[in-house]
């Protein structure tokens, strides 16, 4: 409620305050936030250690693979990422809309977790949570970044900002770094000072190297050199992308300093993350799986996996957000038509813009492509999926992407109810039951 309060007073004083002063305070404003929220609280993370991961892809699907681990090997976790929040086993879906929360929610949410006796946090660290101060004054112990592609560039405006706003995660010289050395930016994260420079990829320099995959419609086997010992494991989610997500996950792991058998283990026995290549099966004879995937980059990883292990056609519903830069819709759309037989575009979120003109934005990217794709507009969301479902035949695959594990969207009328997997369940079940309609 006092939150509440305050972020209602604080909506109040900006439409009172001439946009320069705005722009002139914001900075130390939210720095202030933070050092706020750290008393209040009693400055919970002092006695903590703290896992940050950031990147542009895969933070959720890496945050969850790494508390599984580490609680696995006997650690009292927490975790805060865009999924899910919970600590000492007992989990629960994000009700803050963010990926990372505001200070006030944040510090009260580590403290507790330090009342219940979380002794290591792993956490999401989001680029605008960087630049506005959120984390400041968080003991971290491992800064991870997963990769990095273009995104959020209505905010940062240029990839050398992006790059620089992630890399305020690895300033305060942590005393381990890890980062993925198959990825185009690792020697600008690489360079930071810090105790333990950890990298993972597929080159025969990094720590912990992948050497073989053997990909499989619900998961990989993987064999990682680590220390130059071989260790066989599984990734229990599809695609070669959760292969390094894995290789994020493990190699912190092994910085918090478990041994080889105990990373072999304890990544085997992980679920997959909600609304990651979550696979709905209500008995209707095709596929069908839901995804986060919400850039460009990630549609592609997720229907390239899809396409390696599929015999039938694909059928890709998606969509494209508002508030956000619009010049990144169309590479959306034409990355599902140069991969899928079909392509629904649909609503996502369009926020307060205009949902026809985020449509055609994607439907515009979908008509580029060279392919012999059958391109669809149906506005209502839920109409989309029960029509990929139509489309559908046994051995094809529908991929709804976009909203992944989310219960809600927002609109042009506001925040509603709305979750794609229980939506594709209903729908489903209504062919099962009535397959002639």
């Amino acid at each position: 409620m006092m939150y509440q309060i305050y972020s209602s007073t604080k909506q109040l004083i900006k439409k009172l305050l001439p946009n320069w002063l705005i722009k002139q305070g914001v900075n130390y404003f939210h720095w202030l936030e933070t050092v706020v929220a750290i008393v209040i609280n009693g400055w919970p993370s002092r006695s903590m250690r703290i896992v940050g991961i950031t990147g542009t892809n895969g933070k959720t699907t890496a945050a969850i693979m790494t508390a599984g681990m580490l609680e696995h090997a006997g650690f009292d976790v927490g975790l805060n990422s865009t999924a899910q929040i919970g600590w000492l086993g007992d989990y629960r879906s994000n009700e803050f809309s963010m990926t990372t929360a505001n200070p006030f929610q944040l510090h009260k949410l580590l403290r507790q977790m330090k009342r219940d006796g979380v002794g290591i946090v792993v956490m999401e660290v989001a680029s605008h949570a960087l630049v506005q101060h959120r984390v400041f004054g968080l003991n971290i112990e491992v800064a991870a970044i997963t990769n990095l592609t273009p995104d959020h560039l209505d905010y940062h405006k240029t990839m050398d900002n992006y790059a620089a706003a992630k890399g305020k995660l690895f300033t305060g010289n942590p005393p381990h770094i890890v980062v993925n050395a198959d990825d185009k930016w690792n020697e600008y994260y690489s360079s930071f000072p810090t105790h333990d420079l950890i990298t993972y990829g597929t080159g025969v320099d990094s720590t912990l190297r992948l050497t073989k995959a053997k990909l499989g419609k619900t998961g990989t086997d993987i064999t990682v050199a680590i220390d130059g010992k071989e260790i066989d494991t599984r990734v229990n989610m599809p695609g070669r992308f959760n292969v390094y997500n894995a290789l994020t996950a493990m190699s912190i792991s092994y910085a918090l300093g478990l041994s080889h058998s105990e990373i072999a283990k304890s990544l085997a026995v992980i679920e997959p993350a909600p609304g990651r290549m979550e696979i709905i099966d209500e008995g209707q004879g095709f596929n069908v799986i839901v995804d986060y995937a919400h850039t460009a980059d990630a549609v592609e990883n997720v229907l390239d996996t899809v396409r390696q292990t599929l015999s039938g056609r694909l059928i890709a519903v998606i969509g494209g957000d508002g508030g956000r830069d619009p010049q990144r819709l169309a590479p959306f759309g034409l990355a599902a038509a140069n991969r899928a037989e079909m392509v629904i575009v649909t609503d996502q979120e369009p926020h307060p813009d205009d949902p026809d003109e985020l449509r055609q934005r994607v439907i515009e990217g979908a008509e580029g492509s060279d392919s012999a794709v059958v391109i669809k507009e149906i506005p209502d969301r839920q109409d989309a999926i029960a029509a990929a479902f139509e489309y559908a035949k046994p051995a094809d695959a529908v991929v709804i992407t976009g909203l992944g594990h989310q219960s809600t969207r927002y609109m042009n009328e506001g925040k509603i109810n709305w979750d794609d997997r229980e939506v594709a369940r209903k729908q489903l079940k209504i062919i099962v039951n009535d397959p002639e309609g």
